[in-house]
């Protein structure tokens, strides 16, 4: 498939999941009178903006990590947000919100148009910007995690362009806010770019020390509060059996398992929820081998170390998912001759682009989508590397033989 036929299959895939799901909402809060979550496949109405409102009260701590468990972000990013603290929260908001927003519209619209801009370029990059559900959930509740998305971005553009230093200080800056994208160091080391996966590290503990310093120079202090922080939402709020816990609007492999085990109450799940971090070991080594033995394509790459990102963690809310624009975006620029398989990965990223929160189970944020978002990100991870083991055995195959008949 070309890069048109990609983009308006997914574009359309899109914005028929999207009008289908504004319809069944609005039939459900108009017609049948039915309130949240019934009404909307966002998170609660009353807490729209809810994610940046709460930052912005951790940062205005002399010391974030005392606000709770809640606080939970690398050092780096309380000291980076302060910035936001210059004006009024509501002039703040609107800046971010518009600044956010044109940038991922102007990012789509780069890698989708051909040349000079067309209509048509412009109509598929306001379907896969303003339509698409990982955009949403993250505009509705205006987290910082798009502004990580951002600085990845461009740390993967530098690695594109061979700017390996530039892009391994960049992805520092990622990391020391939020610390997922430090799987992006498989990269480095698969090319073996070994010193600039050792400045990235570096870098990470440098920024990540002055940050600390910058909390009334409580270094040790402020460090062992946020430890005590991520061991709470990481050791004890993920198997509390009582509840979801954080795991709603997620796609994580262990929000499934946890909310497949508390409909079903099976102790299959459980002994496997109970064993996760053996489990995701197993997948880590996996899919880490794929990467260095056989995954050539970087769109491929990219996703699958996304895709660890979004489903290792014991909590990964529905704003991780935006993370898949990159991958998306080297994918429409590729070029395969396998067009069954190009048709199947377009509709799998059309399929996580698009509101899938239908039926609600157990509490008002218990939608359906903990199931499937992991799911279809698990398919799609199981088909790149089957599709590219394939390549690898058939190639060495050929190569064999053709050794063979040399002698």
């Amino acid at each position: 498939m070309n890069s048109k036929d990609k983009v308006s299959l997914i574009a359309f895939v899109v914005l028929v999941g999207f009008l289908f799901s504004i319809v069944y909402h609005y039939i459900l809060g108009s017609f049948f009178k039915l309130g949240y979550p019934y009404n909307s496949f966002l998170f609660f109405p009353n807490n729209v903006f809810g994610d940046f409102a709460a930052s912005l009260m951790q940062i205005k701590l002399p010391i974030p990590y005392e606000g709770g468990w809640t606080c939970v972000y690398l050092p780096f990013f309380y000291m980076f947000g302060r910035i936001f603290l210059v004006l009024r929260f509501e002039v703040v908001l609107v800046i971010f919100l518009l600044t956010t927003s044109l940038i991922i519209f102007y990012l789509n619209l780069y890698n989708i148009k051909n040349g000079a801009v067309k209509l048509w370029d412009i109509q598929q990059s306001l379907i896969l910007t303003f339509m698409s559900f990982p955009f949403l959930f993250c505009w509705d509740r205006c987290n910082f995690e798009i502004l990580v998305l951002v600085i990845v971005y461009f740390s993967l553009y530098l690695y594109r362009k061979k700017s390996y230093y530039l892009s391994a200080l960049f992805l520092s800056f990622a990391v020391a806010m939020k610390p997922f994208s430090i799987f992006l160091i498989i990269l480095f080391i698969k090319d073996k770019r070994f010193r600039e996966a050792f400045l990235l590290i570096i870098s990470i503990a440098i920024i990540t020390f002055l940050s600390l310093l910058s909390m009334q120079g409580k270094v040790v202090y402020s460090f062992r509060l946020l430890i005590n922080n991520l061991s709470y939402t990481q050791n004890v709020l993920p198997f509390d059996l009582s509840t979801l816990g954080f795991c709603d609007f997620g796609n994580s492999i262990f929000g499934a398992l946890k909310f497949i085990y508390l409909i079903t109450k099976s102790n299959f799940v459980l002994s496997m929820m109970r064993g996760y971090n053996v489990l995701v070991t197993i997948l880590f080594v996996a899919i880490s081998f794929s990467l260095f033995a056989f995954v050539k394509e970087f769109w491929k790459k990219t996703f699958l170390i996304f895709a660890m990102t979004c489903l290792f963690p014991y909590i990964s809310a529905d704003y991780r998912l935006i993370y898949f624009i990159i991958p998306l975006h080297f994918f429409i620029k590729s070029f395969s001759d396998n067009k069954k398989m190009d048709y199947l990965f377009c509709i799998l990223f059309a399929l996580l682009f698009i509101p899938k929160n239908y039926i609600c189970y157990l509490t008002k944020t218990g939608y359906n989508g903990v199931i499937f978002d992991p799911l279809i990100i698990f398919t799609f991870v199981v088909l790149i590397i089957w599709q590219d083991f394939n390549e690898y055995w058939r190639v060495n195959n050929l190569k064999v033989q053709s050794n063979l008949v040399n002698k």
